[in-house]
């Protein structure tokens, strides 16, 4: 009895610890390596467990890596960030019931459990308008070889990879601890290590490819960012103090002669269609810098509401406006709020 309540203490202290080597794979931590480790733990724990064991475990996982990662969001939300990582911990918990689930099928683990991965990364990407962030491929973006594998397989690809390599390298340790069978380890890692050196040859090929460069001109871009603190963003009294700002960064930006200057994602103060001469203000910058300005900005459109970009050209008028279509859940909007109308006083 005794050993068992170890052993179960230990498949959650293992599960949180893969949530939070995978937390150490994202910014601002970038340890990119971590990620092609991080599930090992995981997957120990989820060894010989129930199905409702496994999906909780799972959940613990999810939960503790999304907390770490998305924590700032409390700055908008508090409750609406606990509800989104409560959400998000579901797709971990998922994997750990599909692990579970597939745990016999040895010879297509190797295949099986990166293609639910990536399945439940494409799901979360697009339920609910989706949230495609901190995808696994995502976090190699400093990996410069391994990445340029993404041009043919998008991130999904390396998702895959990352995902391929963790359950050969579990499954190497499991088979040679088990068995002491060092030839059967090896064929237990050998597809995902071709694999893994597949995709730096390829990235050290393509890095050292030279380009063509004809009838190609480089484009100037200068990006701006106001490093605005977020309870201070949308203060009535900060609204001009925050325009000054982006003016001043963009004026001196324009000193170079890009071809296009840009602002974050609502960095404006205020809606447009709400302050009309705090917006004629704003667009004047791009007039007064000579240089097309693309900002983010939320546009109120009669009794809707949308995460906008707008392109101002050099004369300070809209040409282009593209609205956000993969919305923050508990965030930005809120899910099932026509089932559940109380889901919609947890955010603003």
């Amino acid at each position: 009895m005794l050993l068992q309540e170890v052993k179960r203490k230990r498949s959650w202290v293992l599960s949180c610890l893969s949530g939070l080597l995978l937390l150490l794979a994202y910014p601002p931590f970038d340890l990119h390596w971590c990620a092609w480790l991080a599930f090992i733990p995981f997957l120990k724990a989820l060894k010989a467990q129930r199905k409702k064991d496994a999906f909780l475990l799972g959940y613990a996982a999810g939960f503790v890596f999304w907390a770490g990662l998305i924590y700032w969001l409390v700055h908008v939300t508090v409750l609406g960030t606990l509800a989104l990582v409560s959400y998000l911990a579901l797709f971990f918990a998922f994997f750990g019931l599909a692990v579970s689930i597939f745990e016999r099928s040895k010879n297509w683990q190797l295949l099986l459990f990166p293609a639910v991965w990536v399945l439940l990364e494409y799901l979360r990407s697009h339920l609910f308008t989706g949230f495609p962030w901190a995808l696994l491929g995502y976090s190699q973006y400093l990996n410069i070889p391994v990445i340029q594998a993404a041009a043919f397989t998008g991130a999904w690809g390396l998702s895959f990879l990352l995902m391929m390599v963790n359950v050969g390298v579990y499954s190497f340790v499991e088979e040679f601890l088990q068995a002491r069978h060092f030839r059967r380890a090896v064929y237990r890692l050998l597809p995902a290590a071709v694999a893994l050196s597949l995709a730096f040859s390829y990235g050290y090929f393509a890095l050292h490819r030279r380009p063509s460069t004809v009838d190609r001109r480089p484009v100037r871009i200068s990006v701006i960012q106001g490093n605005i603190p977020q309870d201070m963003k949308w203060a009535p009294d900060a609204r001009y103090k925050i325009v000054d700002r982006y003016r001043e960064l963009s004026l001196s930006a324009a000193k170079s002669s890009p071809d296009l200057i840009v602002w974050p994602e609502a960095a404006s103060p205020v809606f447009l269609g709400e302050d009309e001469p705090l917006y004629e203000d704003i667009f004047s910058i791009a007039g007064s810098a000579r240089t097309p300005l693309l900002i983010g900005s939320v546009v109120r459109d009669g009794e809707r509401y949308y995460n906008s970009a707008l392109l101002i050209d050099a004369r300070g008028s809209i040409v282009s406006r593209y609205d956000k279509l993969h919305l923050v859940p508990f965030g930005e909007y809120i899910p099932l709020r026509n089932v559940f109308p109380f889901l919609q006083t947890i955010a603003p």
